[in-house]
């Protein structure tokens, strides 16, 4: 019988791109612990129509294509590597040297040296661009040893959706939706071990060598990890310069070997250290809040929802291709969800009337701005600033909506939801999402 496997060592990663189907020529990697990642190949299959004149059951199935899909539900830490998912999700970074956060939470941004503020728009130039990833997943294996660990990977992935979720008692979560394309150069499965006798290795190119042409694709500044050779140091983990199936160079020296027994190279993806683990956001800071138009709500939820509308894959399939050619932004929008306790009427008033005294309906939807914090219970500056994100509108470009009437249960307190859209503003940014952090350089799209 087969033993079960539990996702407890398996991985998630994410590099961006510099074009479509264009890998940057050292790939920077960076590994996304997660909650769930319901993400991978999928290949729709269809049976043959029905015939007259035949059996009345199936006669036979065939597959429409592959392409990567699904999610990846997380916990973002606010230290760095979320910049990058906020980059693939919005397009473009601004980063403010030597400012931070109100350090009351709401108002203008400060002075202070050593911190960075990154400001993540659209690119004002070219709305509808988002930019592409490549996606690895390793899925560990169940032996101790985990030889039977298999790597996966896909290509020119793009963010249809990045949902940021912050309950009243609870940390900032996150579920990011993606489209993939299935590998046009590379392998979709890597085994994460490779083992033959027909390995050898050159001293002159410093390369592993394989008579056989087995080994595993990989990119430039891929990690592998080597056993079984005589030679030591040609046994340990070292970095790819080029690679083919028959023939990996690496950086390191290497010592010329001949082929034998025993001989492995192995995969080690995604060997990034990842954040801070306490760099999660808590509602409970005090400095975490939701401000609409002024007025901090008393808010016991919101969600805010990055929306990246894709072509759809039937759109993007053409005669002669398994993977769709492209998912191209189509449109896109943010919008904004948030519970809140009711202290006065005011809001709720507006929302109907257009006017906090108002007291008859307008049919003008009622607009304003919002500014969303949460904080970061870990500092930096030796404590004098906290890890944070910000998404906020400045030019009252957000219009409002309840959702359905406000409800009244005996013996609960009233609770007021409100839908935000975010509309086109006299001019950009359409909005802003902002964190800060150490981090000088602004997060980009590779030009190498």
């Amino acid at each position: 019988m087969g033993q079960i496997h539990i996702a407890a060592a398996s991985q998630f990663g994410l590099a961006i791109q510099r074009d479509h189907n264009l890998m940057s020529a050292t790939p920077a990697w960076r590994k996304f612990p997660f909650t769930a990642a319901p993400f991978g190949p999928t290949q729709p299959s269809r049976n043959l129509p029905l015939e007259a004149g035949s059996d009345i059951t199936p006669r036979g199935m065939y597959k429409t294509g592959v392409w990567g899909a699904g999610q990846l539900a997380f916990l973002p830490r606010l230290q760095d590597d979320i910049g990058h998912i906020l980059l693939a999700a919005m397009g473009k970074d601004t980063v403010t040297d030597n400012f931070a956060f109100n350090i009351d939470g709401g108002g203008a941004d400060s002075a202070e040296t050593g911190s960075y503020i990154h400001t993540f728009t659209h690119d004002s130039a070219q709305t509808n661009y988002t930019p592409y990833m490549s996606v690895r997943r390793f899925l560990e294996g169940v032996t101790a040893t985990g030889v039977d660990a298999l790597g996966e990977q896909m290509q020119d992935a793009r963010i249809g959706s990045l949902e940021l979720n912050l309950p009243s008692m609870g940390v900032l979560s996150a579920t990011m939706d993606l489209m993939a394309r299935s590998p046009e150069d590379e392998d979709l499965f890597v085994p994460k071990r490779y083992t033959a006798a027909t390995i050898s290795v050159s001293a002159t190119d410093d390369s592993f060598n394989d008579s056989a042409s087995g080994f595993q694709r990989f990119e430039p500044g891929d990690s592998i990890v080597t056993s079984g050779f005589t030679e030591a140091g040609n046994n340990g983990t070292f970095t790819v310069v080029t690679a083919t199936t028959a023939k990996i160079t690496v950086a390191e020296a290497l010592t010329t070997e001949i082929a034998g027994a025993g001989h492995s190279v192995n995969i080690n993806w995604l060997t990034d250290a990842y954040d801070s683990d306490d760099a999660f956001s808590i509602a409970a800071d005090p400095k975490s809040q939701v401000i609409i138009e002024g007025e901090q709500l008393q808010c016991s939820g919101l969600t805010v929802t990055i929306t990246n509308s894709l072509l759809p894959v039937e759109q993007a399939m053409i005669i002669g291709e398994y993977s769709p050619l492209d998912f191209p932004n189509i449109t896109r929008q943010i919008t904004f969800r948030a519970t809140a306790l009711i202290s006065n009427y005011d809001l709720y008033r507006a929302l109907i009337t257009n006017s906090t005294t108002g007291k008859r309906f307008s049919a003008s939807p009622f607009t304003g701005d919002v500014d969303f914090r949460a904080y970061s219970p870990l500092t930096y500056l030796s404590g004098a600033r906290q890890f944070a994100l910000n998404v906020r509108t400045t030019q009252g470009n957000v219009s409002w909506a309840l959702q359905g009437a406000l409800p009244f249960t005996a013996g609960q307190p009233v609770i007021i939801t409100l839908l935000g859209t975010v509309q086109k503003p006299v001019s950009p940014p359409y909005a802003e999402v902002r964190f800060q952090n150490t981090v000088s350089a602004a997060y980009a799209i590779p030009t190498s």
